[in-house]
């Protein structure tokens, strides 16, 4: 079957099974192709994956040149240690350096590993983290309102108390009349 690098080390081998058999461990999104470029024996990215960490991120191109991962030089790794190099636990982070173009501009970008499904979730758990959060707020806002009312109330109470012993003293007033 297929063989894949671990994670922890580009020199240890771990089945594709292992793998399945651990989905926490993911990628970060993007495909990778030997470079064209004759001076340098690193990958390039072939491909971005919709809804992954690359794409989210939004720093990375297709053609950027990957020089080092997690500070490790990838010039002479073979795919599968640069692939090894990219997986791990989700949530985790992994550090590219890119050079991009002709000129070999320079770029450092820090990528969580998470598959799509994973941001997916993510994002959900954000979105509703957020709407409790508001949620919340209008608790508050109309517990104040419940407070300032029944305070308006009972200040009406005793103005009510007032005026019921102001209409008790005319009664009596009436009643010696």
């Amino acid at each position: 079957g297929d063989i894949f690098f671990s994670s922890m080390s580009p020199r240890t081998k771990t089945s594709k099974a292992d793998l399945d058999e651990n989905p926490s461990l993911v990628g970060i999104g993007i495909y990778f192709q030997r470079s064209n470029d004759k001076g340098n024996q690193g990958p390039s990215i072939k491909d971005i994956t919709p809804k992954g960490s690359a794409e989210r991120d939004g720093t990375l191109e297709i053609g950027d040149r990957v020089t080092h991962i997690n500070g490790a030089s990838t010039s002479e790794w073979s795919m599968s240690q640069v692939r090894a190099a990219c997986i791990g636990t989700a949530g985790t982070s992994v550090r590219l350096n890119v050079v991009r173009g002709s000129d070999n501009t320079p770029c450092e970008v820090t990528l969580v590993r998470g598959s799509p499904e994973y941001w997916g979730f993510h994002d959900l758990v954000h979105r509703l983290k957020s709407e409790m959060a508001t949620k919340q707020n209008e608790v508050e806002t109309l517990r104040q309102r419940l407070k300032e009312h029944e305070e308006s109330v009972s200040l009406r109470g005793g103005e009510n108390d007032a005026v019921k012993e102001q209409v008790i003293t005319l009664e009596r007033k009436n009643r010696k009349l």
